[in-house]
């Protein structure tokens, strides 16, 4: 069960930013907004209520050429809007809700929205305030993404935990840093948006309040993924750790034959029948990298048991004799007092070793002189005078 705290974790930040993406999508979880803003009081004079000539005419004409006060209902807007991350919803006083269709790139667009132009306000925004709701409309595209992403991330990282633990991390990492920028982006972005519509519109009936539920889910989103992602990075260094101890290596001989395979762990490092270095021969770097010690490791073989003899020499001192092979054994025990042919029997007419190998022939050839007294061979030694 342990092993799957990582996966929930991941599942429950993709569920968490689910709903952050959703708010107010088809008039559900309109609750989850950013910024609502409040026109039930909006009264914005028209663009003729400065004209003392209309005012005149129509006072006594009794028609009305200088145009009612601007409200809502006159504007055909609702009494407030909710602003999501990627749509808006209009809610009226009888209770309906209109959204607009979800896109990527949403942004809030009040002169636009509210249908301010056709008032007496269109033309007095500050700078202010424009260079603002034009500093949101780029941040808002970039929550859209990010949010998608990580929601994205977070739920395929479980999967390629089944695949590679580095994928795994990887991507829970990712939509960890994604939800950070996007949390605190929308933090600040949103206050900004807040404070520079009420500043702009707070004398004209309209005002507007920042949502907590998106943020306080995004953040939640955050901390668990953060968790998410450092349990996959244990998990990830656990199973490398694993795998180097559990490693198989190839036990190789003096003669290069290879031996049983060991596990590069405690019983590796005792290293009984071979390399013992946690990795094969076929793996070892080559190159400069090779050459230093910091990317190489020793490499420990086995020294075959080889038959030894100890004999003593003419001056009577014991030596001690490594010997590879039986017909080396019979070679280098008369090799210095034997005669030219007592093995002739054994090594054929040519006087070749019996392992086939080519040698010199022990038997005098054509004119040689013999240099060696026969009869002296086995005379037990004696100092000379």
């Amino acid at each position: 069960m342990v092993g799957f705290v990582p996966a929930i974790l991941s599942l429950l930040v993709f569920i968490l930013i689910l709903f952050v993406i959703l708010g107010g999508i088809g008039g559900r979880l309109t609750g989850l907004y950013y910024l609502k803003t409040d026109i039930s009081e909006l009264g914005v004079p028209s663009k003729l209520q400065n004209s003392t000539f209309l005012q005149d005419l129509s006072l006594f004409s009794g028609a009305d050429y200088v145009g009612d006060v601007a409200t809502a209902s006159s504007l055909g807007l609702a009494s407030s809007y909710t602003i999501s991350l990627l749509t808006s919803c209009g809610h009226f006083p009888d209770g309906a809700i209109s959204c607009t269709t979800p896109r990527f790139g949403f942004y809030f667009e009040p002169v636009a929205d509210l249908k301010l132009d056709g008032t007496s306000l269109s033309g007095t925004y500050s700078q202010d305030f424009l260079n603002t709701i034009s500093s949101y409309g780029k941040v808002n595209r970039f929550l859209a993404i990010a949010y998608v992403a990580s929601a994205m991330l977070s739920f395929v990282a479980p999967l390629m935990a089944f695949c590679s633990a580095v994928l795994a991390v990887a991507a829970s990492s990712i939509a960890t840093l994604l939800l950070f920028a996007g949390s605190i982006a929308s933090v600040v972005c949103y206050r900004k948006v807040n404070s520079a519509f009420n500043n702009a519109f707070n004398f004209d009936g309209m005002t507007s309040k920042t949502g907590s539920y998106p943020v306080a889910l995004s953040f939640v989103a955050f901390a668990f993924s953060v968790c998410a992602s450092i349990l996959f990075l244990t998990r990830a260094r656990t199973a490398a750790v694993s795998a180097r101890r559990g490693k198989p290596v190839i036990a190789r001989s003096v003669g290069g034959k290879a031996g049983e395979s060991l596990l590069a762990g405690e019983e590796g490092r005792e290293g009984s029948r071979g390399i013992v270095s946690g990795t094969d021969a076929k793996t070892q770097k080559s190159g400069l990298w090779g050459r230093i010690p910091t990317f190489t490791q020793h490499k420990y073989v086995q020294v075959e048991k080889q038959p030894s003899l100890v004999r003593t020499d003419v001056a009577g001192h014991e030596q001690a004799v490594l010997l590879n092979s039986p017909d080396g054994v019979r070679q280098r025990l008369d090799e210095d007092w034997a005669t030219p042919d007592d093995y002739s029997h054994s090594k054929g007419e040519t006087g070749s070793a019996a392992s086939g190998g080519a040698s010199i022939p022990l038997v005098s050839i054509g004119a040689n002189k013999q240099t060696k007294d026969m009869n002296t061979a086995y005379e037990p030694y004696s100092a000379p005078k």
